[in-house]
């Protein structure tokens, strides 16, 4: 990839990987990496499409509206990419999916628990619900002549007394893992 200020950083990434030719996959798990959700008590798994997981909050007073949930999903790109030039085009990705999302927040900063960055994204997104509130955290790192990003997105109603502060996402190298890749 090219350096800050090229202009790439208004582009999508799934446009970046199109116009690059570069494979993304979705998988369940990372070689050598543990990916870690941590939750609070009462969330359990929902239906989730390969290579993401669903989880939802059945006990928020606003479920009959609209149910906090938290989605992972885990990408792999066949590709090292510098991961500070990823996370602007994916945040862009983000705020393109549904028009009118307006973005509150936006972070990235070296990872505390091992390589790579760690990005936060907050949106506001209008929907047939009324405004809801999104927060993601993605992991960007590289490993194996490729990129990894795992995210964690909560969406929920503004007025969801859902547990935001106990909601994470880790990941760390998991020394039971090999390099099984070729």
């Amino acid at each position: 990839m090219t350096g800050p200020g090229s202009g790439l950083r208004r582009m999508r990434f799934d446009e970046f990987l199109d116009n690059n030719g570069i494979p993304m996959q979705a998988v369940d798990q990372f070689d050598e990496y543990a990916v870690d959700v941590a939750l609070p008590p009462g969330w359990e798994p929902f239906q989730s499409p390969p290579g993401a997981r669903v989880c939802i909050w059945r006990a928020d007073p606003n479920g009959a509206r609209f149910c906090a949930n938290v989605v992972l999903t885990m990408t792999q790109v066949e590709a090292v990419l510098d991961p500070a030039e990823v996370f602007p085009m994916l945040c862009q990705w983000q705020l393109l999916m549904v028009p009118g999302t307006q973005e509150t927040s936006r972070e990235l900063a070296h990872a505390n628990e091992g390589p790579g960055l760690i990005g936060t994204l907050a949106l506001h997104i209008p929907s047939d619900f009324g405004l809801l509130d999104s927060e993601s955290v993605t992991r960007i790192l590289t490993a194996q002549r490729r990129t990894l990003i795992a995210q964690l997105t909560l969406t929920a109603l503004p007025e969801s007394p859902v547990d935001r502060n106990n909601i994470g996402l880790a990941v760390t190298r998991d020394a039971l893992r090999g390099t099984t890749n070729a």
